[in-house]
């Protein structure tokens, strides 16, 4: 009788971890895939437009990925000058297979 007891008890705790693997693998994943830079690429650049007013720059970031893509914390450099993402309107995430413009902010 203690053997078969011995038995199930090591079948449920190896059940148990086996879930428990699993489990933290694909959330693990899902973690990485929903963090990756690599799925966001410039699509698309307007610099120096012709005319006196050269505010009107931005670039177009679009997420080629199937997982929305969280831009908090994101910063941009142009010649070793931070700056820093701010969101004025919209959402901070990007779509799957969706676009952000990126725009300088002149009060």
């Amino acid at each position: 009788m203690r053997k078969k007891t011995n038995s199930h008890l090591r079948g449920g705790i190896s059940l148990i971890l086996i879930v428990i693997l699993i489990t933290t693998s694909f959330t693990f994943s899902f973690t990485t895939k929903a963090n990756s830079t690599e799925e966001i690429i410039i699509n698309e650049i307007m610099y120096n437009p012709a005319g006196a007013d050269g505010s009107h720059e931005w670039i177009e970031l679009y997420n080629q990925g199937n997982w929305h893509i969280d831009l908090t914390g994101w910063k941009l450099y142009e010649a070793g000058i931070n700056h820093a993402l701010t969101l004025k309107k919209g959402s901070t995430t990007i779509p799957s297979h969706g676009y952000a413009v990126i725009t300088q902010d002149y009060n």
